[in-house]
């Protein structure tokens, strides 16, 4: 669990939310089955991966220095919101 919490820590400071939205059917072209790469926007910077699994399952590491932390969890699509 505090595995999890980390990795959120890393991960939630580097998303930026667009003025557009995308549509349910557009997030799940775009987003699933693909990989997200990017690096925290903290004091960390850790760079991160979160694949997201046709199956509905993620799978996410992070990284910086020689420590990696992993993570797996769920998504999920409600109407034009993804829901991780």
């Amino acid at each position: 669990m505090l595995r999890v919490a980390f990795l959120l820590a890393l991960l939630f400071p580097a998303v930026t939310v667009a003025d557009d939205r995308w549509p349910g059917a557009e997030i799940e072209a775009r987003l699933i089955g693909n990989t997200i790469i990017g690096e925290a926007n903290d004091f960390f910077g850790a760079d991160f991966k979160i694949y997201f699994h046709p199956d509905g399952s993620t799978r996410g590491v992070a990284q910086k220095f020689s420590i990696t932390i992993t993570d797996q969890g769920r998504w999920e699509i409600d109407g034009d919101r993804l829901c991780v």
